[in-house]
């Protein structure tokens, strides 16, 4: 299961403006395969037929948008792609973490993301893939709630308990598959825990059959800006791997985090693995 949850306007769509609209509208547009045309993205983004034919017809000329070989159909075009290879090019926190994520699949052959912090969600910023023939992967264009996985739980072990009890107090805390944690004191209780090892474990607690194991990284501020993450399916997880992987991102985000400036390597508050 992908979390579907985001801001505001993504779930209320009746409540967004006309650049919300866009924004909406091209998200749609690029987490759809098939079925791009009018009625679909209506649905699709809660936007009415009429403001999303007249949106269409405005990004096509600008070549945000192209129209696709079947009539009445729309995907990514050609200046969407540059601004976002513009985009990606100045990444510098991705360039930094991919090598490190490298070695973590050439070590342990699982797949290894970079998931940042956005205000109380959780975005999926680098990847690289293991060669296994089944792998657990993450939707990156769909933020995750920061209750939900060991990417965000990470993330939660790392602040200071004032930030986590306002942040907590601020999720909505909705399931997101039938192992998400949805009660505050049991959060409570995991963060003590991940703070303790240095790392967290979370097996379908974000999408059933996939689990996973991470670490936070920090900033120079000795902040935690979010997490290194490696993933497996749950067929293949492995209690008895539960260290060596927690050892493998502890040690990564060590790294990232000392390339960012953090002045202790793992940031301020932040305990090794055990």
């Amino acid at each position: 299961m992908l979390d579907q949850d985001g801001p505001a306007e993504r779930r209320n769509p009746r409540a967004m403006g006309s650049v919300a609209r866009i924004v909406r509208l091209l998200e749609t547009v690029a987490t759809t395969d098939t079925n791009n045309g009018v009625r679909a993205l209506a649905r699709e983004s809660g936007i009415d037929k009429s403001a999303v034919s007249r949106l269409l017809r405005q990004l096509t000329e600008l070549d945000v948008l192209e129209p696709s070989d079947v009539a009445g159909r729309y995907h990514i075009g050609p200046r969407f792609f540059a601004i976002a290879r513009a985009v990606s090019s100045r990444d510098e926190l991705g360039r930094a973490a991919r090598p490190i994520l490298e070695r973590v699949v050439a070590t342990h052959n699982e797949t290894s993301y970079l998931a940042v912090r956005e205000r109380n969600e959780v975005f999926f910023r680098e990847k690289v893939e293991c060669d296994q023939p089944i792998r657990y992967v993450i939707d990156m264009s769909r933020p995750s709630p920061l209750h939900a996985g060991s990417a965000g739980r990470a993330i939660l072990s790392a602040l200071d308990d004032e930030e986590f009890d306002s942040v907590v107090a601020n999720l909505s805390l909705d399931p997101v598959t039938p192992q998400t944690i949805t009660d505050p004191a049991e959060l409570r209780r995991r963060r003590a825990e991940d703070r303790q090892r240095g790392y967290t474990v979370s097996i379908a607690e974000r999408s059933v059959g996939g689990c996973g194991v991470a670490a936070p990284v920090f900033g120079s501020d000795g902040r935690c800006i979010g997490s290194i993450v490696i993933t497996m399916p749950q067929i293949r997880f492995d209690s008895a791997s539960v260290r060596p992987w927690g050892a493998a991102v502890v040690a990564a985000a060590r790294e990232l985090s000392s390339r960012l400036g953090s002045r202790a390597g793992t940031g301020e508050g932040s305990t090794p693995a055990q």
